[in-house]
């Protein structure tokens, strides 16, 4: 049985007790809290007795601020007077117009800071957002009761492409805070072979197909840039490695570090075969061919051309002692 596998059933048999259908959120890391990105921004009106409610009421007399009364009388709502509407109408979802929720779910979709929080009905895209990310730290499984959120449920009518993917579910809490009522660790180091196996399904769950609009690029651009940069410098380091001739603690310094940056962009961009196959490179090169191994395997099966037969050979080799 695989760690997929072990990680599924173990969910699944914890959830058979629930009162109904539940929602999965998964995070790559143990936060203090489940909470909206609009709550872990206003941190400092909470520490001074304040609320959502009142931080939204300035939003709304700032935006007033900025609208021309006489124009307003002729023309529609510009879409970030109807955000500021949507924020400052309340707290009871049944009260909000099909179009407020559109929007709610529109603006979650870009990345503006909201009072929602995503889930799935899906465990298996939980389970990939909780090892995506930050490999050295353990992950986690959120699970709740879906008739426990029901009346601050948002679902949108006409979703994206990318929330239908990932079967997305809106909670918007009073507060900005969800109560688990389960929660499962995803180990670290089990991350990479979990996400492996992920790709490996019939309808796979993978980055492209879950970030698969241009929106969704956009929201991982950053993370993009980076997995590019560890690449690059791992590339130097490695080529600096290759061309210097002279053997000593320099020499395997440099063969250090391109593992090390190598390793990150892999993390980075685990979806790319040409990521493993550098890594894969750079640890044939200190010798260490089971991991060498590995990296290929994952690069051949992301569509990466096969490397040539020689290094096939060196891999089937007998390790030294």
């Amino acid at each position: 049985m695989g760690e997929l596998e072990k990680l599924r059933s173990t969910v699944h048999d914890a959830v058979t007790v629930a009162k109904g259908p539940v929602l999965y959120r998964g995070e790559s890391q143990n936060y203090p809290e489940v909470s909206s990105t609009l709550r872990r921004k206003c941190g400092q009106w909470r520490r001074q007795g304040q609320d959502l409610n009142k931080l939204q009421d300035v939003l709304t007399d700032i935006a007033k601020r900025h609208d021309n009364p006489d124009a307003r009388k002729t023309r529609k709502p510009r879409r970030s007077e109807q955000f500021i509407h949507v924020w400052s109408g309340g707290y009871d979802p049944t009260q909000m117009s099909e179009s407020q929720v559109e929007l709610m779910c529109e603006l979650q979709h870009w990345g503006a800071d909201t009072n929602l929080i995503d889930f799935t009905r899906s465990l298996d895209v939980a389970i990939y957002f909780a090892c995506e990310e930050t490999w050295h730290r353990n992950g986690r499984i959120i699970v709740v009761q879906e008739h426990d959120w029901a009346a601050w449920r948002l679902d949108a009518k006409s979703p994206s492409h990318r929330v239908e993917a990932q079967q997305s579910v809106f909670i918007r809490p009073p507060d900005g805070l969800v109560t688990p009522w389960r929660q499962f660790q995803v180990e670290g180091r089990k991350k990479e072979a979990i996400l492996e196996e992920l790709s490996g399904l019939a309808n796979p769950i993978t980055t492209p197909t879950l970030y698969n609009d241009l929106q969704g690029y956009i929201r991982l651009s950053k993370r993009y840039v980076e997995g590019m940069d560890y690449y690059h410098a791992g590339v130097s380091w490695l080529v600096e490695y290759e061309n210097q001739l002279d053997s000593g603690s320099d020499r395997q310094e440099m063969l250090e570090r391109a593992i090390e940056s190598l390793r990150k962009a892999a993390e980075h961009l685990h979806w790319i075969g040409g990521v493993w196959d550098r890594l894969a490179l750079a640890y044939l090169h200190c010798n260490d061919r089971r991991r060498a191994a590995r990296a290929i395997g994952k690069a051949t099966r992301l569509g990466h051309p096969p490397p040539p037969p020689q290094v096939m050979r060196i891999l089937r080799e007998p390790a030294d002692e």
